[in-house]
């Protein structure tokens, strides 16, 4: 071990089988007694942690230096408001917020996959329904399932969508809801 701190003296600190003394190193005794917040702090972020396998070593940097300021976040908030969140949860609940805060409006494309997500900007921005596009073999309109009907698990088909969300809405109650319920 390098260190600029520490001599190079040598420290007892107990005896082997054969009775002689055991010796270590003062900056290796130091090191041990003052690892504790080092390998907590490992453990808590191994179970969260956001770096991926890549070659570029300033991206593990950068995502390892976030995972850490979550983690300081998260001690100092459970030190301010005393509530004992888990650090998964919590990091889950900071990315909702910068989302909801931060996210710019951008129309979703059509498909089963984005049905039913939760679109902050579908609360606050205007909507107006529109039909849904035609079916150019049979030349009328295509019906849908209603996201609104299908997280309530109704069975329910409509020829309407939000516009601007490009989800399918039933006309009179579903597209209402989904516009001004955070849970719809």
């Amino acid at each position: 071990m390098l260190s600029t701190i520490h001599t190079d003296e040598m420290i007892v600190c107990g005896k082997t089988l054969q009775g002689e003394d055991k010796r270590k190193p003062l900056c290796i005794l130091n090191y041990n007694e003052n690892m504790g917040a080092i390998d907590k702090t490992d453990m808590l972020l191994s179970s969260t942690e956001s770096v991926r396998k890549t070659i570029r070593w300033y991206k593990k940097v950068f995502f390892h230096l976030l995972d850490l300021s979550i983690l300081n976040v998260h001690v100092i908030y459970k030190m301010k408001t005393g509530e004992n969140i888990p650090l998964l949860q919590f990091q889950i609940k900071l990315i909702k917020e910068i989302v909801e805060k931060y996210q710019k409006f951008r129309p979703r494309a059509s498909s089963s996959k984005n049905i039913g997500h939760d679109a902050p900007m579908r609360l606050v921005a205007r909507h107006f329904p529109s039909h849904v596009e035609k079916n150019e073999k049979k030349n009328k309109l295509m019906a849908k399932r209603c996201v609104v009907c299908r997280k309530h698990k109704i069975r329910k088909e409509t020829t309407y969508k939000c516009a601007q969300c490009n989800v399918p809405l039933c006309i009179l109650k579903c597209f209402e809801k989904y516009h001004t319920q955070k849970k719809y």
